[in-house]
């Protein structure tokens, strides 16, 4: 859960609710929809929380709204609801059932189905926004670590491009729709080290809930477990079947709210029954089967309130996990276990993305015990101990990706827990294309470089990214590859990207250059000539 500094999409949007908070903001719509039908909107952010951080600030400048899922950010049609001035918010505010007040109120929208939000955010190290300045950053988008007073910066790739949310948004005539847009910092917040620096990146994948159709679930877990919180990292997760019934899906995680009482808080959800996995290190993963999320409660209005669950410590300790992907490196490990019986489908214990940039990751903890399983009742949940389909301490270990197929399941215990996956094969019916252009160095900065990278970015996340280590040298060409598009035959509507570069010194790793973002378009062809300059950074 961890990136290099940029908060990404998740982020951006919980910032954007408390920054908005006092506030609706001014409508540029840009459609040409004068005198049509229209309806109001009020949006909120909220977010699950995050391991190892204090803080994680976003300043936040506009938000669109598009009726069709295919529109790129320079094209035409969207709805824009500029900020009067930027404001500055921090996410982990907004977890454990916490929703800000709209950051967006009553803004006005033609009656219609929308397909597609993004939230702009201030780049983050331009020059500081009143808001930031106010909260005391050095950054406009930034990160404080837990028992590090040093402060973070939270790049984000494509940031004036906007981070995308795909869904149905339905705004009626005289109607409110009133949304909360939440993120999973937990998960979505990558680590990055390289010479030295340790850098995060947001992997931003949104979600959201429409608040006049929610639900809540709260509960605890044992006060001995909970009083090792900070060591055990406890997650709490509310699951379902997928639509083919073959896995369980994650719907939306959190943490202890509170370490005195292990108090826990799913809201907002989906109304429906619901699996809820507790995954603690250190401790036995339980599964509680069949909780109701019931529409119209909220934490604090007649919620389902799950009794307190006794949590088992290990015998054994965890054991770590590594692996690497060959492409694309956006991509993320999702680790299942199954329950023994007829018909049981794997449910979806842990998630760990690989580095955005690198591919890999490494020491990612896996417990080596059973699992402790149990059907709700609102007066007692009673726990028993079985061995998962893939014996004590197994998992199967899966790679995916947006627009790819996911790879064949590894298998992982202690004996192997070291993970090589292959180059995922993107979707049918996109097809697999590339980019290429050159790497430029101004003459006075030859030599300087001797690390890079770059990437593409869609909606705020990075897909793939290749290494350029000669090329930031002097100067050189690349060719991005493996990239979702389509072809003149069968295009992929939405397929824009954008390509950056970063570079940076192995010897002095704080002198570092960018280049970009530069638009690349593949919905029909590769793309070519995508040339770009480093910049060095101050």
């Amino acid at each position: 859960m961890k990136t290099i500094r940029n908060l990404w999409i998740s982020a951006f949007l919980i910032l954007l609710l408390q920054a908005c908070s006092n506030g609706s903001g001014s409508a540029s719509t840009t459609s040409g929809t004068s005198g049509a039908a229209m309806g109001a909107v009020a949006v909120s952010i909220t977010d699950a929380p995050a391991d190892g951080m204090d803080h994680a600030w976003i300043t936040v400048k506009d938000l669109w709204f598009s009726q069709s899922k295919q529109s790129g950010p320079d094209q035409t049609g969207w709805e824009k609801f500029p900020l009067a001035a930027p404001v500055t918010l921090d996410l982990l505010d907004l977890s454990n059932g916490a929703i800000s007040v709209p950051v967006w109120d009553n803004i006005e929208l033609p009656e219609g189905t929308y397909e597609q939000i993004r939230i702009i955010l201030a780049a983050t190290e331009a020059p500081l926004a009143a808001s930031a300045t106010d909260a005391g950053l050095a950054y406009n988008n930034q990160v404080n670590l837990t028992g590090d007073a040093a402060a973070y910066p939270l790049r984000i790739p494509g940031a004036q491009k906007g981070i995308r949310l795909e869904g149905t948004f339905e705004v009626k005539k005289n109607g409110k729709l009133k949304l909360a847009l939440d993120f999973d910092a937990g998960h979505d917040i990558v680590k990055i080290d390289h010479d030295g620096q340790t850098e995060y990146i947001l992997k931003p994948n949104l979600a959201s809930f429409d608040l006049d159709n929610a639900g809540a679930i709260t509960g605890h877990i044992d006060t001995i477990a909970s009083a090792n919180t900070a060591t055990a990292r406890f997650v709490i997760k509310a699951e379902q079947l997928s639509a083919d019934g073959a896995v369980h899906v994650l719907r939306r995680a959190t943490f202890i709210a509170d370490p005195a009482t292990g108090r826990f808080i799913l809201y907002p959800l989906v109304p429906g029954s619901y699996d809820i996995v507790i995954r603690g290190i250190g401790y036995r993963t339980a599964i509680i089967r069949n909780v109701p999320a019931v529409q119209g409660t909220t934490p604090t209005a007649s919620p389902t309130e799950i009794p307190p669950v006794t949590l088992t410590s290990a015998a054994a300790p965890d054991y770590p996990v590594s692996a690497t992907i060959a492409s694309p490196t956006g991509a993320w490990a999702k680790f299942y276990q199954t329950l023994p019986g007829a018909n049981e489908a794997p449910y979806l214990i842990r998630i760990r993305h690989f580095g955005p940039l690198t591919g890999a990751f490494a020491g990612f903890p896996l417990s080596a015990e059973p699992i402790d399983v149990g059907v709700y009742d609102p007066a007692a949940v009673n726990l028993t101990t079985v061995v998962p389909v893939e014996g004590a301490g197994g998992f199967r270990a899966v790679a995916d990706a947006v627009l790819y197929e996911h790879s064949d399941p590894l298998p992982v215990d202690p004996q192997h827990a070291d993970l090589i996956f292959g180059p995922l094969n993107v979707k049918a019916p996109a097809t697999a294309r590339t980019v290429s252009g050159s790497i430029q160095i101004p003459a006075d900065k030859t030599g300087v470089l001797d690390r890079g990278v770059v990437f593409a970015v869609h909606g705020g996340m990075i897909v793939n990214a290749l290494r350029i280590n000669s090329e930031v040298v002097s100067g050189g060409s690349y060719t991005l590859s493996n990239l979702p598009g389509g072809t003149a035959d069968q295009p992929l509507p939405g397929a824009f990207y954008s390509i950056e570069a970063l570079g940076w010194s192995s010897i002095a790793p704080k002198v570092k250059a960018h280049a970009g973002p530069m638009p690349a378009d593949l919905r029909t062809d590769n793309a070519a000539g995508i040339d770009m300059s480093m910049t060095f950074l101050p």
